[in-house]
C-alpha cells in the first residue's frame, strides 16, 4: 500500500471535489462514544491526521472543540478549509504527518477516519502518542464494507472478471488488521477498546459508480477499464431496480494515553 503522503495525495486529491460530494461519513453513535470515552474537557484540543475534505471533522466541530487538521492532499485540504469555515477554532494544515513538526503534548484527543493505513506505521502511532496530554486518548476509526446482496454480488463478481479487477469486490473483514496490536506496541497506550457501529449505505447506480471512482483500488485503474468497468456496474444495478444497499460496519479503536 502506498504511503499517506505519495499514495493518498496523488490518488485521492485529484479526486478532491468528487471524494467531498460521495464519500460518507460516521455514525452519530461513534462520534458520541468517542467524546464520552475521552473524556475530553470543554473547548478541548483534537489534532485529525488525515481529514480528507472533512466528513469526520464536521462531526466533530460543532461540538465547540479546538481541531487542528492534518491533511498532505492540497486540494483535499482546500477543500476541507472550506467546509469548514463556519467554525473558525478548526484549522486546517496542508502536511504529511510524518513530516509535520507536531507539538508534544498539546492535544486532548487524537482522531483518525479512515486515513492512518496510510500513514507511516513506523511514525504514526508513536508520533500521535508524544502529540497527547497524559490525560489524552487516541480514537481511529473506519467504515468497512460487509455485505452485499448476494444476486447482486455475484452479478457484480462476473463484471470485474470481464475486465480483468481482481478483489475490488472483496467482502471485508469487519476489523483492520494490526491496527490494535500497533496501538499496544508503542506502549504509550493503556488497553485499546474495539466498538463496532453496523449502518447500511443506500445508492443509486449513479452515486455508486461515483462512489467506487474514489476508492484507491479503482482511481488506480487505466482510465478506460474504469469507464468501462463502472458503466457495466451501472447498468447493472439499473436493471436491478436502480438501488444498491451495501451493509457497512463502521469500526472505532480507541485506548487512553498511559500515565
Amino acid at each position: 500500500m502506498p504511503s499517506f503522503g505519495s499514495g493518498r495525495g496523488g490518488i485521492f486529491d485529484g479526486l478532491a471535489e468528487l471524494y467531498d460530494e460521495v464519500r460518507p461519513g460516521y455514525p452519530a453513535a461513534l462520534v458520541d462514544d468517542v467524546l464520552a470515552l475521552s473524556r475530553i474537557p470543554a473547548g478541548g484540543a483534537i489534532l485529525e491526521v488525515g481529514c480528507g475534505t472533512g466528513q469526520a471533522t464536521r462531526l466533530f466541530a460543532p461540538r465547540g472543540y479546538r481541531i487542528t487538521c492534518i491533511e498532505p492532499g492540497p486540494g483535499l485540504a482546500a477543500r476541507a478549509a472550506a467546509n469548514c469555515g463556519a467554525w473558525p477554532d478548526v484549522g486546517v494544515v496542508n502536511a504529511r504527518f510524518e513530516d509535520w513538526p507536531a507539538p508534544e503534548a498539546a492535544f486532548d484527543l487524537v482522531i483518525a477516519a479512515q486515513s492512518f493505513h496510510w500513514v507511516d506505521p513506523a511514525v504514526a502511532y508513536a508520533k500521535a502518542g508524544r502529540c497527547l496530554r497524559e490525560t489524552g486518548a487516541i480514537a481511529l476509526f473506519w467504515n468497512r464494507a460487509v455485505g452485499w446482496d448476494p444476486e447482486l454480488r455475484a452479478a457484480l463478481d462476473r463484471v470485474y472478471e470481464r475486465h480483468g479487477v481482481k478483489g475490488a469486490m472483496g467482502v471485508r473483514h469487519p476489523q483492520m488488521p494490526g491496527v490494535q496490536e500497533a496501538i499496544e506496541t508503542t506502549g504509550l497506550f493503556g488497553p485499546v477498546r474495539s466498538e463496532r457501529y453496523p449502518w447500511t449505505d443506500r445508492r443509486s447506480a449513479e452515486e455508486y459508480v461515483k462512489l467506487l471512482s474514489t476508492h484507491s483500488d479503482h482511481a488506480s485503474l487505466p482510465e478506460g477499464v474504469l469507464r468501462s468497468l463502472c458503466g457495466e456496474i451501472r447498468a447493472l444495478i439499473e436493471d436491478a431496480g436502480g438501488e444498491i444497499a451495501v451493509e457497512h460496519v463502521a469500526v472505532l479503536y480507541f485506548a487512553l494515553r498511559r500515565r
